[in-house]
């Protein structure tokens, strides 16, 4: 009990120095370091037009944070993406996750609406007798994400969503929650849940 205290302490403690540094954060700057580094690869302001590179318009700023971070540190494994937080300080990253979060969230849209409605039951409702939860409990019913922990999913590239959650499955991608979810889901499930997603609207 006391170890499950001081975990929930430690994660508070390390949300409100997040929060602390992207109040702080200076938009200006972070958008002409996104426009050095990461422009070529997602896009103008975060709307990437490749769809294995996510949509990053409108995500939430401690995600966006943390997820630049864990490249910077090793924590998670991409070739392109932890060279290019290489030598950024936390500052830095907090400028550019804060420039993003205020950029307009797009919608990529189903290509296939046929697809992508036969996963509305499964997003929003789960297959309990699987054992696979609703995403929208922690994703949202319109995929707005909860922040700092749920990520907003809606409009993002189904090939970017189906490609994450497979490297979930693999073990490629670490996060205890999504593995145990993924590993659950058939290949089918997969392509159609990210259908389905890039269609979402907040």
């Amino acid at each position: 009990m006391h170890q499950f205290i001081t975990l929930i302490f430690s994660f508070f403690v390390a949300a409100g120095a997040i929060a602390n540094d992207l109040v702080s954060a200076d938009t200006a700057a972070g958008q002409t370091l996104y426009q050095s580094k990461c422009l070529a690869c997602h896009g103008v302001a975060g709307v990437s037009i490749i769809p294995a590179n996510p949509i990053l318009a409108g995500q939430h700023g401690e995600y966006l944070y943390k997820q630049v971070q864990y490249f910077r540190d090793g924590m998670s494994k991409n070739a392109i993406m932890s060279a290019m937080a290489q030598g950024l300080s936390d500052a830095e990253i907090a400028n550019v996750a804060a420039y993003l979060s205020e950029q307009q969230p797009v919608i990529a849209g189903a290509a296939d609406m046929e697809l992508a409605q036969s996963a509305e039951k499964l997003y929003r409702g789960g297959v309990i007798a699987d054992g696979i939860p609703s995403c929208a409990s922690c994703h949202g019913p319109a995929g707005e994400g909860i922040e700092p922990v749920y990520p907003r999913l809606s409009g993002q590239h189904a090939e970017y969503t189906a490609s994450s959650l497979r490297a979930y499955a693999s073990g490629e991608r670490e996060n205890s929650i999504m593995q145990a979810i993924a590993t659950k889901l058939s290949d089918e499930q997969i392509t159609s849940l990210a259908a389905y997603i890039s269609g979402l609207a907040p």
